[in-house]
């Protein structure tokens, strides 16, 4: 008599196991962005622009990459093992073959990419030694996959987080010794290396056991399956990095990692944004196959939360980006992002809506139309800042920015209306729109008042608090009728 299968654990969607899930995926991604952003400080002090912007350039084709490497395969994986566990180790060992292959694949158009480029030696050496990293970052992708559908976030935190704070020290340790940016590329490949190996294990510890069971012909139906998300995947990571590169190349390496400083100060609310998404893009599929009431009441909570914080980040990079550059990068030179932080930040409030509208498509089966979406948008993208960059150098770049992310909003908005019919904005912007113009109002009384910035940031950040924390609990009859109202929705 066989033994049946063991069930899998019961999935908990309470409130405690969405926001530990949240906070594990927002933990390591905050840690990796930080250790980043502070390499990316330290050379700005040690070794100057022209490095930042070799590193700059480095990260955004490594960027690229990972959209072809892993072959959108992550995605994927994560929606099929999110609804059905019991095919995961098929979809593990098929899945890492595929990545491993297009990996390879991957390197031979990098190789074909530079040629075409010329860049200089140092950059071309510094891109490549990076680049072999992509092979274990594939596999590792595979892994958090399967880590996410089984919502068993913790396990990418612990093999990420602990590893990424030794890259930063060590970073530090080698640009204060050795002034140079090679030493650098082999502390990101080795890392990527180590957590390779970290997640592997892990995942034979507490998830199954591999069994090297390879599926040539399922292999080949998981990446015909994928072409989908690679293309969408490739998309993504070409809006994300084409400018820089442009830019690099019609003006000057200096300046793609001054449009790059800008960006980095953006990136820990984009961060939090799609990692809050990623975390919940298991129980967004569930509630769509719960039935659309329920997809569109969770997809519109989303979205509202999200606005909480996009907007008075925008309000405040807006207002105070010239003391905040000087305080990052202590550098005068940096100053010249000021421009392209003040054009670009309202592109966070896009990035919010847009992480909720783009998963909805997915969870919904339409990332064909996503697909499409982005293609347009990419397009327009690569057009527009290419013709501005010309004609304005880094300002054209980031108006280019800012005017795709407006055109991204609306072609987003169409299909999602069509999916869940109306979407009620204006309820999920007006409290958070209030407090950031409270907020906006105190920052400019105190601009000028000698006040040192980040006490600036800290008072701002507490006036938008407590004006949307009044605002919210006067919408719900109270405090403790808005407390309770927030956990009903979100333990749903």
């Amino acid at each position: 008599m066989t033994t049946p299968p063991s069930p899998a654990p019961q999935i908990n969607t309470g409130l405690k196991d969405k926001a530990r899930n949240t906070a594990s995926l927002l933990v390591n991604d905050a840690v990796t962005r930080a250790v980043t952003f502070v390499i990316y400080m330290l050379i700005s002090r040690y070794l100057g622009a022209d490095e930042f912007g070799q590193l700059s350039l480095t990260l955004a084709i490594f960027y690229l990459l990972q959209s072809l490497a892993p072959a959108g395969l992550k995605i994927l994986v994560m929606r099929e093992v999110a609804r059905d566990r019991q095919d995961t180790n098929r979809y593990f060992v098929n899945g890492s073959l595929v990545a491993a292959a297009t990996s390879l694949v991957a390197l031979l158009l990098l190789l074909v990419f530079l040629e075409v480029m010329g860049y200089s030696q140092d950059t071309v050496n510094i891109v490549l030694l990076v680049s072999f990293g992509i092979v274990p970052f594939s596999l590792s992708a595979i892994c958090e996959a399967i880590f996410q559908a089984w919502e068993q976030i913790r396990f990418i935190t612990v093999a990420n987080v602990p590893l990424n704070l030794v890259r930063g020290v060590l970073a530090w340790w080698l640009l204060s010794r050795t002034g140079s940016l090679l030493p650098i590329g082999w502390l990101f490949l080795a890392t990527y290396v180590v957590t390779f190996l970290m997640e592997w294990g892990l995942y034979a510890l507490f998830i199954t056991r591999p069994k090297l069971e390879f599926d040539l012909g399922f292999a080949w139906t998981l990446l015909k399956s994928s072409t989908t998300f690679v293309a969408l995947q490739t998309v993504i990571a070409a809006l994300g990095s084409f400018l820089l590169i442009v830019i690099s190349k019609i003006t000057s390496e200096a300046n793609a990692g001054f449009y790059n400083a800008a960006n980095q100060l953006m990136a820990p609310i984009i961060l939090f944004c799609q990692s809050v998404a990623m975390s919940l893009f298991p129980t967004l599929c569930r509630r769509h196959d719960a039935g659309l009431p329920a997809f569109k009441r969770f997809s519109t909570q989303l979205a509202e939360f999200l606005n909480v914080f996009t907007l008075p980040a925008a309000v405040g990079l807006f207002i105070l980006a010239d003391p905040i550059l000087l305080l990052l990068y202590d550098n005068p030179d940096f100053l010249a992002a000021s421009i392209v932080l003040r054009i670009t930040a309202w592109n966070l409030v896009v990035k919010g809506l847009t992480s909720v509208f783009g998963r909805m498509l997915i969870a919904s089966q339409r990332e064909k139309t996503l697909f499409r979406i982005l293609l347009v948008e990419l397009v327009f993208h690569i057009v527009l800042g290419v013709g501005l960059t010309l004609w304005l150098g880094l300002v054209g770049a980031s108006i280019a920015t800012l005017l795709t992310a407006l055109l991204e909003i609306v072609l987003h908005w169409l299909p999602v209306r069509k999916v869940v019919g109306q979407f009620n904005l204006g309820a999920a912007f007006w409290k958070p729109l209030a407090s950031s113009l409270a907020m906006a109002l105190y920052l400019l009384l105190v601009l000028n008042s000698g006040m040192h910035v980040l006490l600036m940031l800290l008072s701002a950040a507490a006036v938008y608090g407590v004006f949307w924390l009044a605002v919210s609990a006067w919408t719900n009859g109270g405090l403790r009728q808005f407390k309770a109202a927030f956990i009903r929705q979100w333990s749903e």
